[in-house]
């Protein structure tokens, strides 16, 4: 039963739902009743999504320069988030792995760095987006022309030059007083100090079974005039070819270097100079900076010059070129920001911090002449002209090509076969590869 309390809470209901009613209506033919907008400025609205793209390459850890550089490029270009996909140091690794997920049309990766002798393969398999439209030609000028020679296939680019390399000769300059010019002087130079030194090696490169052991037989085959292939003819297997090849075996058995090397790589080599143990090295220019830095016993004692020659009367080179480049993916699904962040990593500002920090020869002409590189590196000077004079490596199958001559250049190293031999079955699986392109 209800009281007489409750009556005055029912007619302030009323009211209320009155009220309530009055004023829709009001505000529904009066909207200017209702308080002002805040400005567009003061709405708490939430930021467009960034765009994530995924940046691979292989390598020890993720260094310091380059996490200041990816973090510089975010800084830069907000909307981009950048996320690294690392892998490890071995090469072959890195190419097998690229080349399975490109191969299944993989879109997770958008940049990729990459070795200068895989640009062929993968772009002859569409794995890489053509840049022709965003490396112009007149960007194309402001890198070293080799470099950039490296990025083409069949008359497109498809990769911009990071770095390049170019082969140099070590020497201790407390022992030897002149470096040599021909491999001959080197030989001789072994024979007259190396005893009196006491090192253990005269003259160590890159001897393992990899792509490593390519590039410094090579260096030697074009230092006496061979090659692999010129003009669409095979000479691999000329006298002047298979003279370079013999003159390397001949150095490991003479006592120039030593059957320790076919088991060496890069670091491998660059340790034994490092520990005073060796008179000559072929190493890559990264190695300068770590023979001379606190802790090497060889520190304020490395002299540097070009690759000794064989035959005088041979236009000289500076042997292999080498060089990672940075290619997009083609089915990448973020081509304009992949791009952006390659004009970023390539940029002057960054191959210059590169320089510094890592000591990897730019491949950028300006950064030569940058006072900050002179300052620190006596190599800068005639780094570019090194690598103008260094030479690509063969064919447009070259991959399959460098596993055979691998394997043939290792077996005459070690002597399970002749050179003779090596150089008639690298010939011979050259001209299958050749007959079914």
């Amino acid at each position: 039963m209800n009281t007489g309390k409750s009556r005055p809470l029912l007619i302030s209901l009323t009211l209320a739902a009155l009220l309530l009613t009055i004023i829709i209506v009001a505000v529904a033919f009066n909207p200017e009743i209702l308080p002002e907008k805040p400005p567009a400025e003061s709405v708490n609205e939430s930021p467009a999504p960034k765009k994530n793209i995924v940046f691979s390459f292989g390598g020890l850890d993720f260094n310091d320069n380059l996490k200041t550089q990816i973090s510089l490029f975010m800084e830069a270009n907000p909307d981009i988030e950048v996320k690294i996909l690392q892998l490890p140091n071995s090469t072959d690794y890195q190419k097998n792995s690229y080349a399975s997920a490109l191969r299944a049309g993989d879109d997770s990766i958008d940049v990729i760095s990459t070795d200068i002798i895989w640009t062929q393969e993968f772009a002859s398999n569409g794995w890489l987006l053509p840049l022709d439209n965003y490396f112009t030609e007149e960007m194309q000028t402001e890198f070293i022309q080799s470099a950039v020679d490296g990025c083409r296939y069949n008359g497109r680019v498809y990769a911009v030059p990071k770095k390049s390399d170019v082969p140099l000769l070590y020497y201790r300059s407390d022992i030897i007083p002149k470096p040599p010019e021909t491999i001959d002087e080197m030989v001789e130079l072994v024979k007259k100090y190396k005893a009196s030194s006491g090192v253990k090696y005269g003259f160590v490169f890159q001897g393992g079974l990899y792509e490593g052991l390519v590039c410094c037989t090579l260096d030697i085959i074009w230092a006496y005039g061979g090659d692999v292939v010129r003009d669409g003819k095979i000479l691999i297997n000329t006298p002047e070819s298979r003279m370079g090849l013999q003159k390397l075996v001949d150095m490991m058995y003479d006592g120039t270097s030593s059957p320790d090397i076919l088991k060496f790589i890069e670091d491998d080599s660059m340790i034994a100079f490092k520990d005073g143990n060796a008179l000559f090295m072929r190493n890559w220019p990264y190695a300068y900076r770590q023979l001379n830095e606190e802790g090497s016993l060889v520190a304020g004692k490395v002299g540097v010059c070009q690759l000794p020659m064989g035959d005088t009367n041979i236009r000289r080179t500076s042997g292999t070129l080498g060089g990672w480049n940075y290619a997009i993916n083609s089915n990448s699904k973020y081509k304009e920001e992949a791009w952006r962040l390659i004009e970023w990593l390539t940029g002057p500002e960054m191959q210059v911090l590169d320089y510094k920090l890592g000591g990897s020869p730019p491949s950028r002409i300006e950064v030569y002449s940058n006072p900050e590189v002179i300052k620190i590196d006596p190599l800068s000077g005639q780094m570019m002209t090194l690598i103008e004079n260094a030479r690509l490596r063969p064919t447009p199958f070259y991959p399959s090509i460098s596993e055979v001559m691998q394997i043939n250049f290792s077996n005459a190293l070690h002597r399970v076969i002749d050179v003779e031999t090596a150089m008639g079955n690298i010939e011979a699986e050259l001209q299958k590869m050749i007959e079914a392109n």
